[in-house]
Formats: C-alpha cells, sequence, structure tokens
C-alpha cells in the first residue's frame, strides 16, 4: 500500500509538483473553470494490490493532500492487520468464450436454425479471440 498523486492533466504528468500548485512549474494550458481559477490537476489517492495481484487506486474526496493520505493509510493498515479490511472488489470480467456460452443459453429455446446460425458464428469468434476478456476486446483489435 502506497499514496501517490495522481494527475489527471497530460501537461502536469512530468512536472515534480506533489500536488502543491504553483506559478513557477504549473503549466498555463491547464483547463479553467467559469471563474478564470485553474483546476486541480489531480488528486492524492491510495494505492494497492487486491486480490487478483492488480494495482487498485482509491480516492476519496476528504483528502484534501498528503498527511489525510497519509492518516487514511494508517487506518486501512490498522484495519487490514486486524482483519477488517473490506476494500471494494473488482468485477471478475469474462473471456469471450465464458460470455458465448452464457449467450447461447440464452437462445437455446429460439428455432433450430437461428440456434445454428447463432452457434456457427459465435464459435468462428471464439476460435480467433476467445481468450480476451470483453474489456480488451475493442474494434481495432488485430491479431
Amino acid at each position: 500500500m502506497a499514496v501517490r498523486y495522481r494527475k489527471y492533466f497530460q501537461q502536469c504528468k512530468p512536472i515534480p509538483c506533489n500536488g502543491r500548485p504553483g506559478k513557477s512549474y504549473c503549466p498555463g494550458d491547464r483547463p479553467k473553470r467559469s471563474s478564470g481559477e485553474y483546476k486541480t490537476c489531480g488528486t492524492w489517492c491510495i494505492e494497492f494490490f487486491d486480490d487478483n495481484k492488480e494495482w487498485q487506486s482509491l480516492t476519496f474526496k476528504d483528502i484534501r493532500n498528503k498527511t489525510d493520505a497519509e492518516k487514511r493509510l494508517t487506518l486501512f493498515i490498522s484495519d487490514r492487520e486486524r482483519g477488517q479490511l473490506n476494500l471494494p472488489k473488482r468485477k471478475a470480467i469474462p473471456t469471450l468464450a465464458e460470455y458465448s456460452r452464457t449467450y447461447l443459453e440464452l437462445h437455446k429455446t429460439a428455432r433450430e436454425n437461428t440456434l445454428v446460425s447463432k452457434r456457427t458464428s459465435v464459435n468462428a469468434i471464439v476460435r480467433h479471440i476467445g481468450e480476451l476478456r470483453l474489456d480488451k476486446i475493442t474494434p481495432f483489435y488485430y491479431h
């Protein structure tokens, strides 16, 4: 687990500001509010490994600076040590092959010709990209 300042805007990412805006190093092309003030370029977050060994990043509205984030981190660590840490779990995203089985189950009462055509088309697609998770499939997939 760690505390990190996550930046929103591309022009702010290469600048080592640590969450403190300043005229000398903040870019002038950041987005502005209607009042003319610059929008904040990021937020403090708590990062950790989840059960699937993937990095997760949590942000909270009440965290305004690094000390607030570090206080929240110590609470997380103490909850974890007591076994009371209930972090939000990411929903498991199925592969195309898993989802296609569900899709075909939903249409098993269709007419025979319709069901055969659906199975044929689904099997052809699954043969090529069946092991990809659904969130990784885009119109621009090349193999």
